[in-house]
C-alpha cells in the first residue's frame, strides 16, 4: 500500500520510445501544454513504430474543447483542495476535543508519562505522553495503564501522525485509508503483545477486551484500549510462536516475495503471541510460616526506614485498611464481606483509591498499611490464602509502577509502594494446659545444620521441656534456631499457642 501512495511521484525513464506511449504523449500534450489543438500534432510512422512529431501547419489556438479541458481540471484542483481542508479540519476538531477533555481532567504523574482520570464515559486512550482513563475503568487500571504504556513506549503517536499527514494529502486515494487501518490495527497488536509479555494473564485480559468492545471512540486520532477488530486480537493472542525451522523456510520465499513487492504490499504482523507469559515476579505458593515471615520481614524494614526500629508506634485504625477473617473464615474488609476469589482484587482497588484522594487532599502520597486480624479457630491454610491475596495485590501494583517507571529496583519500589502488612495476634494468653496437644504441628530444633531435636504433634508441656533441653546442650555459645511446619487443616489458635510458649521459653 506504500508504493501505491508513491506512485504519482514516480517517474520511469526508458531508452527507446515505445508504441504504447503515445496516447499517454498525447493527453499530456493537450493537457498541460496550453493553446496547442489536436491538428498541431501528427503521428509518424518509423520502421512500424510510431512515434508523435510536431507538425508544419503547428496552430497556435485556444479551442472550446481545450477551454472545458482546463476547466475541468481548475474544478478538479478545487474539489481536493476542499477534500484536503475538510480531512485537516477534521484532525483539527478531534484534537481541540481531545485536549479538552485532557484538561479537565485530573492529571497526575504515571512514571514518565502523564495519567489523565475523568469522570467521562470514554473509551481509553493515549496521545504523545499522556494516557487518559475514565474513573469507570481505573478498577482494571493495571491491564488497561498497561496496554497504553506499550502504545507510548513504541512511538505509536509518530506513526498515527505520519498516516494523518498522508490522508491531508492523498484523501482520494483508498490505499491511505486502509493503510491507516491496518497500522492502526498493528498497534493494537503489538500493545497486546507487551501486556501479555508483562505478566498478565491472556484469558482475563481477553475477557476484559470483550467487556470493552461495547465502549464508544471519540477521539480517533489517537491510540485506545479498545479499538481495532476484537476477534483478530482475541486470535492474535492466542497463536503459537513460530519456531525455527519454519522462519528458515520462510528465506525459500525472499525471491518471490522481492518480485511481488510492487504488485502486493501490505503489511504483515509477525504471530509471535503466546498464551501466557511470566511477568516481573514469578508468583509462587508458599507455606504460611514462609509467608507470614516474608510479611514480617517487609514490615520490619519499613519501619527501620521511617522510624529507625523495626517495632513502629500504633498506626491509627482510620489509616490503616482492615482485613478481619474470623472462625468460620469469613472474611471482612474494612467493613465490606468478601470473598477470597475476589480478596486480591477488592485490596488493589482499595489501596489504589485511598492513595489517590489523600495524595488529592494533603498533596502528599503516604503509605498504604494493610492490618490482618484471625480468629482462634481460623484454619491455618485459608488465613495463608488471605495473606497470599494481600501479598499479590501489592506485588502487581509495585509491578506496574515498575513498568511505567522503568525502574523495577527493590529500592525504588519499596519508596514508591512499600509492602506492609500487620499481623495482629489474640494477645489474649492461653491457658496452663500443658496436656493439650499441639495438633498439625511439626518442629526441628537445629543448630547450624545438626539436628538436636524433632518434634511432632508435641503436647505444651512437651514443648516447653525441648526448649529447656535444647538450650541446656548449647551453653557453649552455639545458637539455637527452631523450623516450624504447620499443616494445613491446622487452626491459629494453635500456632499462637506454639508461638507464646516458644517466646516464655526461650
Amino acid at each position: 500500500m506504500s508504493v501505491c501512495v508513491v506512485l504519482p511521484l514516480m517517474e520511469f525513464t526508458t531508452e527507446e520510445e515505445h508504441l504504447f506511449h503515445t496516447p499517454f504523449q498525447v493527453i499530456h500534450r493537450v493537457l498541460v501544454e496550453e493553446g496547442y489543438s489536436d491538428s498541431s500534432l501528427e503521428l509518424v510512422q518509423e520502421g512500424g513504430m510510431g512515434r508523435l512529431a510536431n507538425s508544419p501547419e503547428r496552430v497556435r489556438h485556444t479551442s472550446p474543447d481545450i477551454t472545458f479541458r482546463h476547466e475541468l481540471i481548475r474544478v478538479g484542483g478545487v474539489v481536493y483542495l476542499i477534500g484536503s481542508v475538510v480531512v485537516f479540519l477534521g484532525f483539527v476538531l478531534s484534537a481541540i476535543r481531545m485536549w479538552r477533555l485532557i484538561l479537565h481532567a485530573r492529571r497526575s504523574r504515571y512514571g514518565k508519562y502523564t495519567l489523565a482520570l475523568t469522570s467521562q464515559t470514554v473509551g481509553s486512550f493515549s496521545w504523545g505522553r499522556v494516557i487518559v482513563i475514565s474513573e469507570a475503568d481505573y478498577g482494571h487500571s493495571q491491564e488497561i495503564l498497561l496496554h497504553e504504556v506499550m502504545h507510548l513506549r513504541s512511538w505509536h503517536t509518530l506513526d498515527l501522525l505520519w498516516i494523518q499527514l498522508l490522508l491531508i494529502l492523498f484523501w482520494f486515494n483508498p490505499a491511505v485509508w486502509l493503510l491507516k487501518r491496518e497500522l492502526q490495527e498493528v498497534h493494537e497488536f503489538e500493545a497486546d503483545d507487551g501486556v501479555i509479555n508483562n505478566g498478565i494473564d491472556a484469558t482475563r485480559y481477553q475477557l476484559l477486551l470483550v467487556k470493552k468492545a461495547v465502549g464508544t471512540r471519540l477521539y480517533s486520532m489517537a491510540n485506545g484500549f479498545n479499538h481495532s477488530k476484537l476477534k483478530n486480537r482475541i486470535t492474535m493472542m492466542l497463536k503459537e510462536r513460530t519456531n525455527g525451522w519454519a522462519r528458515l523456510k520462510l528465506l525459500l520465499f525472499v525471491p518471490v516475495m522481492a518480485g511481488t513487492l510492487y504488485a502486493f504490499a501490505r503489511p504483515e504482523v509477525k504471530e509471535t503471541f503466546v498464551q501466557t507469559v511470566p511477568g516481573l515476579h514469578q508468583k509462587q505458593a508458599m507455606d504460611y510460616q514462609t509467608l507470614s515471615k516474608l510479611l514480617r520481614n517487609e514490615e520490619e524494614a519499613y519501619n527501620l526506614r521511617k522510624f529507625g526500629k523495626k517495632v513502629a508506634p500504633a498506626t491509627p485504625e482510620n489509616r490503616m485498611n482492615q482485613l478481619l477473617m474470623n472462625a468460620r473464615n469469613v472474611m471482612l474488609f474494612d467493613g465490606d464481606y468478601v470473598f477470597k476469589e475476589n480478596l486480591k482484587d477488592k485490596v488493589k482497588e482499595k489501596l489504589l483509591y485511598k492513595q489517590r484522594r489523600e495524595k488529592e487532599k494533603s498533596g502528599r502520597k503516604d503509605e498504604q498499611i494493610v492490618g490482618f486480624w484471625c480468629d482462634r479457630g481460623t484454619n491455618v491454610d485459608e488465613a495463608r490464602q488471605a495473606l497470599q491475596a494481600v501479598y499479590d495485590a501489592y506485588t502487581e501494583i509495585r509491578d506496574s509502577i515498575a513498568i511505567a517507571s522503568g525502574n523495577d529496583s527493590k529500592d525504588f519500589l519499596d519508596k514508591e509502594f512499600p509492602i506492609v502488612v500487620s499481623q495482629y495476634e489474640n494477645l489474649k494468653k492461653f491457658g496452663s494446659q500443658n496436656g493439650d496437644c499441639l495438633s498439625g504441628i511439626e518442629l526441628n530444633f537445629m543448630s547450624g545444620k545438626d539436628l538436636l531435636k524433632e518434634l511432632k504433634n508435641p503436647t505444651a508441656e512437651e514443648l516447653q521441656q525441648a526448649v529447656t533441653d535444647c538450650r541446656e546442650k548449647l551453653k557453649d555459645g552455639r545458637k539455637l534456631s527452631v523450623r516450624v511446619k504447620v499443616d494445613r487443616e491446622c487452626n491459629m489458635g494453635t500456632v499462637l499457642k506454639m508461638k507464646q510458649i516458644l517466646r516464655e521459653n526461650w
